[in-house]
């Protein structure tokens, strides 16, 4: 692997998890604006600041699995979570890999 190989790598790595921080704060935010609740009452259910929540949702800082199972409590749901093969799987590090399951279509 070559140096511009480990950067192409690393910056797919950082796009995939920008992504999917966005799609929690996207989600959380609808679900907020859905259900009439404010980010304080949302921080408040959770013991958090309300600037802390303001990050998550704006996907500004690493969201944990802990914190999107304590968001979900907070919000009276489970989050569940959903693999989706990625459209250029057969490049980068899984090139070599065989076919992902028949369950996880």
């Amino acid at each position: 692997m070559t140096p511009s190989d480990r950067e192409t790598q690393e910056d797919r790595r950082e796009f995939e998890r920008e992504l999917l921080y966005g799609e929690v704060g996207e989600t959380v935010g609808a679900l907020l604006a859905e259900l009439g609740i404010s980010q304080r009452e949302l921080a408040d259910r959770m013991g958090l600041s309300e600037s802390r929540v303001s990050r998550i949702i704006g996907a500004a800082e690493n969201t944990t699995l802990r914190t999107i199972a304590d968001l979900g409590l907070a919000l009276g749901l489970r989050f569940h979570l959903v693999a989706e093969e990625l459209p250029d799987r057969e490049q980068g590090p899984t090139a070599g890999d065989g076919p992902l399951p028949p369950w996880l279509h």
